[in-house]
């Protein structure tokens, strides 16, 4: 397992540096020669190494790098929103070194190298995932809702899990060790206390499990570590910023209101001007004693 995990972290490390290698073409190629004053060697090479700083950090936060869980076109448009937003960045960065604006056409051009090769790698990529990591024998336990098994297939996870057995909680936690061949086990709708035991089985045994949060969990999630009278708490509150993030939000909220005020403003006195023009132009409608005067003249 230690061997499949690193290789298939290599390919992770394989996708950050195809991905950064024609923003290094583009940079040694083009922009190098036309910053104001060059690099030397190293310069340059501290220029790409940030750039490949820049998209590992965003591939992170977008999740282009989970293999087993995202389809093709999902790992596609995670990594060329990474790239997007390393390249833009870098594109900042070369305004800032050429003290102009630069050249965009060769970024659109690695931009669409880019895609070309985060598509073909995740081609690749699932294909060999796949060879290394087969599909598990997989066990649902269901409480309260039941279907897992149709989004197992409707989203295309049968590589990756086969079922082959449901169970409802009260025969699972009746005998245990049902559950003893499985390699993943799903929880669905099962409450806390059986989770539990459930819980602790799966990680005895050695067993994946995946569970569907309820209120609780979610609100577990968010609870702060820490350690009182000598032993590990957990402090669950509501949320409550600290002082220097509220004076912040408040001082970004009103520049940012203030700010499109005064863009919209003009607008705005632009529509009321011509909402009073319109008024002071508009013929007034004739009232009820007119309506009267005119049909007792037409009926004499």
């Amino acid at each position: 397992m230690f061997v499949k995990e690193l290789e298939l972290r290599l390919m992770k490390l394989l996708n950050a540096f195809l991905i950064t290698m024609p923003f290094a073409i583009a940079w040694f190629a083009y922009y190098a020669e036309r910053i104001a004053e060059p690099f030397y060697n190293m310069g340059n090479w501290l220029i790409v190494a940030l750039f490949f700083a820049l998209y590992v950090t965003f591939g992170r936060v977008y999740g282009a790098f989970w293999i087993s869980l995202n389809r093709i076109s999902e790992s596609v448009y995670s990594q060329a929103l990474a790239a997007c937003m390393a390249n833009g960045i870098m594109y900042v960065v070369v305004c800032l070194l050429m003290r102009r604006l630069p050249d965009i056409w060769p970024f659109l051009g690695v931009f669409a190298v880019q895609i070309v090769i985060s598509t073909i790698w995740s081609l690749l990529a699932h294909i060999v995932y796949y060879i290394l990591f087969p599909a598990t024998k997989t066990i649902i336990v269901y409480d309260e809702r039941q279907g897992m098994e149709k989004l197992i297939h409707e989203y295309g996870f049968e590589k990756k899990f086969t079922v082959i057995k449901t169970l409802s909680v009260d025969n699972c936690i009746n005998n245990l060790d049902l559950l003893k061949n499985a390699q993943t086990v799903f929880l669905n709708g099962v409450h806390s206390h059986e989770r539990n035991i459930i819980l602790k089985y799966c990680v005895a045994n050695n067993i994946m499990m995946y569970l569907i949060p309820r209120i609780g969990d979610v609100l577990m999630s968010g609870a702060q570590q820490m350690h009182m009278f000598h032993l590990p708490m957990l402090r669950v509150g509501r949320y409550n910023p600290s002082p220097w993030h509220t004076i912040a939000k408040r001082i970004f909220d009103v520049v940012s209101a203030g700010a499109l005020f005064l863009v919209i403003s003009p607008l705005m006195l632009m529509a009321t001007w011509l909402r009073q023009c319109r008024n002071c132009l508009a013929i007034p409608a004739p009232t009820s004693s007119v309506h009267a005067t005119v049909k007792s003249f037409m009926k004499h």
